[in-house]
């Protein structure tokens, strides 16, 4: 995943995470058809922080104790004209 800066924010109140997916859709058993007109994402949220959030290794996630659930995404809706563009807005650097 390599994050669009443009479309990535937090705020008190949302947050939005845009990026460009690689090699996600594989079709297996961790993923999705690229055909599939929807599917099904989870969400949890923990009051607690990630410990040693720098590292993909050392880190641990805490209990979801806030909440957490599912929701059914539309990918027919989810598609855009503006794909290229987009795309290579993708970036690595942590520079706006």
């Amino acid at each position: 995943m390599t994050p669009i800066a443009n479309g990535t924010f937090v705020n008190s109140t949302h947050l939005s995470y845009t990026y460009l997916c690689a090699r996600c859709i594989t079709g297996d058993s961790l993923s999705f058809a690229a055909n599939a007109s929807s599917i099904t994402l989870g969400w949890s949220l923990s009051a607690n922080a990630v410990t040693t959030p720098e590292s993909a290794v050392n880190a641990t996630l805490k209990f979801h104790n806030t909440g957490y659930g599912s929701f059914d995404l539309d990918l027919e809706n989810a598609k855009s004209a503006d794909y290229v563009k987009w795309a290579a807005e993708a970036s690595n650097s942590t520079d706006k």
